[in-house]
């Protein structure tokens, strides 16, 4: 909020328009432009869009004010409930690393107990030296006798008769050796696994208290700075949405792809896989608006005749890019960067992978993912119209 506060009040009104989903405003600061939109969302910020507005009427300094104000009860809401999903995640990414640790450490327990009756087993060894110096080729066992508690008691060695005994006992010997070592190895282990579960028992205690999302990633980020190297924090649990798969009527073309449907109506294609992406940008043309998720992998995203035909409306824009982000391999994130430019300046080069494409001229717009925005997109799947 102090971020968009600022933008405001140190930077120049030039356009803005009203309509029944909010207000609008373009604001110049320098030589950077930019939107602030107000509506029952909140207060968000993304970079302009040159072309034509969508309808409304002209602002008044009371339609300014008021949005102000009820944009920033709006966002205040809003980061509640944001700071509230980042905790949960949190929460849960330490559930599963908990979860982690532990198996560690009774697998590590497990190794720890077979040592310890290896290094016992070991100790017999020690008996059978002179019975191996002295048996014959061919020999499937070695006797001993143990008088370690005093009482006579007889021990035997099963051994391969195709290989030579002593050989066999200083095998044993070199593995009761390595066991050893592993032993002193298995105790380092576990006391960092044990001094990890501490680190992530404060976390937990810590992510419970925290006052806002920013809170909660500091705290996370403190964790993994402190955990052992081997110990990586899990990401938190991606949403697994699945959309609703179309008929058999739908065309041949379509079968490839999901269609949704903008809040202003438009159409949104998204690629189902690396050849479906290639099929929809192949079909796509000059004019049309393609989006994906900025170095990750994920599907292709086309608005028709965005550029064309005028309907360079945010909402649409932030529509596509959500699904962009959506259909990538940064679902889940809160934040994702997604590229988007003309069709005109994709380029598939020959004999690259499906899906592999080149880009000129993109624009990079961060989305902060929305629930109520995707949730909306999502269920119009499927649809024959908005």
């Amino acid at each position: 909020m102090r971020g968009v506060r600022e933008k405001l009040e140190s930077g120049r009104l030039t356009r803005g328009l009203v309509d029944a989903s909010g207000v609008s405003l373009e604001v110049v600061r320098g030589d950077v432009a930019f939107w602030v939109s107000v509506d029952r969302r909140g207060v968000s910020v993304s970079p302009p869009i040159e072309g034509t507005l969508p309808e409304g009427r002209p602002l008044e300094d009371a339609d300014i004010e008021a949005a102000w104000t009820r944009g920033a009860s709006l966002a205040a809401e809003q980061e509640k409930l944001l700071a509230e999903g980042a905790r949960q995640a949190a929460l849960a990414s330490l559930r599963k690393l908990r979860e982690r640790l532990s198996r560690r450490r009774n697998a590590i327990g497990a190794d720890t107990r077979a040592i310890d009756e290896a290094e016992a087993r070991a100790a017999e060894l020690a008996l059978f030296v002179a019975e191996a110096s002295r048996a014959r080729a061919g020999a499937r066992e070695l006797v001993a006798t143990d008088w370690s508690t005093g009482e006579p008691r007889e021990i035997r060695l099963a051994l391969d008769p195709a290989r030579p005994a002593r050989e066999q006992l200083d095998a044993l010997f070199g593995r009761a050796r390595r066991l050893r070592v592993g032993a002193k190895i298995a105790a380092k282990r576990i006391e960092e696994t044990e001094a990890a579960l501490r680190l992530v028992d404060a976390a937990f205690r810590q992510i419970t208290e925290a006052p806002d999302q920013a809170g909660v990633a500091a705290r996370l980020a403190t964790l993994a700075r402190v955990l052992p190297g081997d110990v990586r924090l899990p990401s938190p649990p991606r949403d697994r949405t699945r959309g609703f798969r179309r008929g058999h009527d739908a065309s041949p073309a379509e079968r490839g792809q999901r269609r949704f449907w903008s809040r202003t109506g438009t159409a949104i294609l998204v690629g189902k896989d690396a050849a479906a992406n290639d099929a929809l940008t192949r079909q796509a043309r000059p004019g049309d608006l393609w989006l994906h998720a900025k170095d990750a992998r994920g599907s292709h995203v086309v608005v028709p005749g965005w550029y064309r035909e005028g309907r360079l409306d945010q909402d649409t824009l932030l529509d596509a890019a959500t699904l962009a982000a959506h259909f990538s391999a940064e679902r889940g994130e809160l934040l994702v960067d997604v590229q988007y430019v003309d069709r005109r300046h994709v380029r598939k080069r020959k004999g690259s992978a499906p899906g592999a494409v080149e880009l000129s001229g993109e624009k990079v717009l961060p989305v902060r993912i929305e629930d109520d925005r995707l949730a909306r997109l999502l269920a119009t799947e499927g649809r024959d119209g908005p």
